[in-house]
């Protein structure tokens, strides 16, 4: 489902030095995947499920 730990992985090489080339600050880790979605709103990011799933994730979880 959509905002579990399943959904999160790290991004390829290429889009991870991409990003990293752009972005005007450190980035330790991209990670893609399916956001997850408000469910009030279903084209809203739910920023608080996309969190923990980012936290799970990097702590290995």
């Amino acid at each position: 489902a959509a905002g579990t730990p399943r959904s999160v992985r790290l991004a390829d090489g290429d889009l991870a030095a991409a990003v990293r080339a752009a972005a005007p600050v450190p980035v330790a880790a991209v990670l893609t995947g399916r956001l997850p979605v408000d469910h009030r709103h279903q084209s809203k990011v739910d920023r608080v499920a996309l969190a923990r799933s980012a936290t799970r994730f990097l702590a290995g979880r």
